[in-house]
């Protein structure tokens, strides 16, 4: 047996293994990396107006653990809260009742949060979905930001539905119908998913919710996602309006809630869809639940106003590969093209050999 036979059988053995252990290690949500991550939240309350300002109050929402993807491993507050409030969702938040600020003055308060996030993918098996229970009617409730009973939103539904062969087909296809018709535009507040419609445009909210709406027009339980989402790096600091984001999810027996992006799917459509990403840090679950909200307060004399700043900095950030498949995978991408090419230079030589070149 010649070099060349030996080499070919190599390459033949490689992919065998690579392929083998591919299928044989598909499990329904496959965790391949996960990184810890500690970042301080800055808050700055402060009165830029002429008179004091009373009864200054502060909501801040606390990350909590989201199964697959992120868990709470410590949080450090500068300022112990007045007090903890959690909502029907499961959202958690912190208050202040920060009381007097006087003219040209603020109030800073300090967050230290750790978290375990972990990169996950959803190997949903299409011919293997089971039904929906009866309990799903308390997960498609409509909201003035959710209006998907509209005409308009009804319509496009059934015409998504139509050409799906089942609940995954439809939610990948409401979310590629908006990447390719809805142009993201950022605009003040946030807006409900029959306008985003009607304007083709919208933030990452907007995206969001016109997915929610659409997904539960088709009776597929749905919910809008608040939180970060940026590709973190060591000592960089964000202000809010770089890192404040809004994607969504959809439920399924046996997998649970299923993360989709729209709005960073328009640029990598593959990407974003049925997966999770140490990128994507969720601090609420809700249409219209902001992860900061500083409310109304009291104004002795007219000439007050409150400006609210928050900002977050990575202090630590590591991650490590949990999946023997990706590390098979990225090194069989590596040396499968450098096995062929020795492969292409031995034949060449062997061809030289054969014909008499020395």
């Amino acid at each position: 047996m010649g070099i060349r036979e030996i080499i070919t059988g190599i390459i033949i053995v490689i992919i065998a293994v690579a392929i083998g252990f591919i299928f044989l290690t598909n499990k329904k949500i496959d965790t391949y990396e996960e990184g810890n991550i500690n970042l301080l939240v800055t808050v700055n309350v402060r009165n830029i107006g002429s008179y004091p300002a009373l009864d200054v109050p502060l909501r801040l929402a606390i990350p909590t653990n989201q199964t697959n993807h992120q868990y709470v491993k410590q949080i450090i507050y500068s300022e112990e809260p007045d007090k903890f409030t959690e909502d029907y969702l499961g959202n958690r938040f912190i208050h202040y009742n920060i009381g007097q600020i006087n003219a040209f003055s603020s109030k800073n308060f300090t967050l230290n949060i750790t978290l375990l996030m972990k990169s996950t993918d959803y190997n949903i098996q299409k011919n293997n979905l089971k039904n929906y229970d009866e309990g799903i009617t308390g997960l498609l409730y409509e909201s003035s930001l959710i209006n998907y009973n509209e005409n308009e939103i009804q319509e496009l539904a059934r015409q998504i539905a139509s050409n799906s062969s089942n609940i995954v087909d439809i939610a990948w296809n409401s979310y590629e119908w908006i990447i390719q018709n809805i142009n993201y535009q950022q605009i003040a507040g946030e807006g409900d998913a029959l306008t985003t419609l009607r304007n083709k445009e919208g933030g990452s909210a907007e995206f969001g919710n016109l997915y929610v709406a659409l997904l539960k027009a088709n009776n597929i339980p749905a919910r809008r996602i608040s939180g970060w989402g940026k590709n973190f790096k060591i000592g960089e600091e964000y202000k809010l309006s770089n890192f404040a984001h809004g994607w969504a999810e959809f439920y399924l027996p046996e997998y649970g809630w299923v993360p989709v992006d729209p709005t960073w799917g328009i640029n990598h459509k593959f990407d974003y869809f049925a997966k999770t990403y140490q990128s994507h840090i969720i601090m609420t679950k809700g249409a219209g639940i902001h992860f900061m909200k500083r409310g109304p307060f009291t104004k002795p004399y007219s000439e007050t106003e409150i400006k609210t700043d928050y900002a977050i900095k990575i202090n630590e950030y590591t991650t490590k590969n949990l999946s023997l498949k990706r590390t098979i995978l990225q090194n069989f991408i590596f040396i499968g093209p450098l096995i062929f090419m020795i492969f292409l230079l031995l034949k060449k030589l062997n061809q030289r050999k054969i014909y008499g070149y020395s």
